[in-house]
Parts: C-alpha cells; structure tokens; sequence
C-alpha cells in the first residue's frame, strides 16, 4: 500500500496498470509513426519547398535559379502501373502537388533574373 501527499491509498495494482498503460500507449505511438512515416515525409517535404518558395517570392528576396530553392527536390517516379488511366492519375496528382508547391502560378519567386 502506497500513499501520496493526500493520503489517498494507492494500491500496487493500480501502479501495475498505469505503468501497463503507459507501456502500451508507447509502443501504440510507436508502431503508428512506422505506419505513417512516409505519408508524413512527403507532406512535410512538400511544405517546406512551398515555405522556401513564399519566402523567395518576398521583396527582398528572390532566387536565381530552382536549386537556390531549399526543400525542393526533384522526385524520380517509377510505376509497376500497366493501366494507362491509374498511371495519368498518378501523374496529374504530382504535378498537382508541384503546382501547389510553386504557388499555382501566382508567385513571383525569380525577382533577381534580369
């Protein structure tokens, strides 16, 4: 029998269970950042290149040329996909994300090319 500063009675069973659960919510935790590891890579790669390109396109900045651009990375994509429709969707998603990337069109990040 355990007590704390109030004197309520803690049992050793009610330690084994929050120890118990503090196990299980760790290795839960764990086991869901393994599961979603790439999802969260791709998303965070993604914003950081459009946070480089918001940040080039303000006044005082600007870049001269893609590589200047921090986070964006050129991606190499290959397709075990034989159908023609499944591999355009795939295709019209990564240029929808790089269009997102590069502000839709509507950024002015290459200032200092005279």
């Amino acid at each position: 029998m355990v007590f704390n500063k109030k004197g309520i009675d803690i049992g050793y069973k009610e330690i084994f269970g929050i120890i118990f659960i503090l196990i299980f919510a760790v290795l839960w935790f764990k086991f869901q950042n393994e599961k979603f590891k790439p999802a969260q890579e791709e998303f965070f790669d993604l914003e950081a290149c459009r946070i480089s390109v918001l940040k080039a396109s303000f006044p005082t900045q600007g870049v001269l040329s893609l590589s200047d651009l921090n986070g964006c990375k050129t991606q190499e994509i290959k397709t075990a996909e034989i159908d023609p429709d499944l591999i355009h969707e795939n295709l019209a998603a990564n240029i929808n994300n790089c269009w997102y990337m590069f502000g839709n069109g509507k950024v002015d990040f290459l200032k200092n090319i005279c």
